[in-house]
């Protein structure tokens, strides 16, 4: 997350991503977007389900216990990706929070987001700027 990622199209790039979560017996869904909300919007590239996690009841609080888990996320830029400064977000709910008519969080209040930049196919040996990032697609 605190470095600028240098992809390759037709490469494949891995992501594991450590999250605390309270399932209380729901799975996980997730989705990988290219330029979420930015001009130059690609879409979802990779999306995914993790099942639920074991309910550990925290005798304390009287519900359910935060769980350790992780999220694996594989993907391989297509030709589709644009050469050069992309966005990478990729957003996590449960699976209650899920409308998979639009596949998007109902709330996004209830989703853990991260953001990567990523340069793609930058030639050899260019430092690790960003340049002519997509602007945003909406507001100002």
């Amino acid at each position: 997350m605190f470095q600028v990622l240098q992809i390759t199209r037709g490469v494949p790039i891995n992501f594991t991503i450590p999250f605390t979560s309270v399932d209380a017996g729901q799975g996980i869904v997730w989705w990988l977007w290219v330029n979420w909300n930015l001009s130059g919007f690609s879409g979802i590239v990779n999306k995914g389900e993790l099942p639920a996690g074991p309910v550990v009841v925290d005798g304390g609080l009287g519900g359910a216990a935060a769980t350790q888990r992780e999220l694996l996320v594989a993907w391989t830029p297509s030709n589709g990706v644009p050469p050069g400064c992309n966005q990478l977000t990729i957003l996590v709910t449960h699976e209650e929070n899920v409308e998979f008519t639009t596949d998007r969080p109902r709330d996004l209040s209830q989703a853990a987001i991260v953001t990567y930049w990523a340069n793609v196919d930058a030639p050899i040996g260019q430092p690790q700027d960003l340049v002519d990032c997509p602007p945003p697609a909406i507001g100002p």
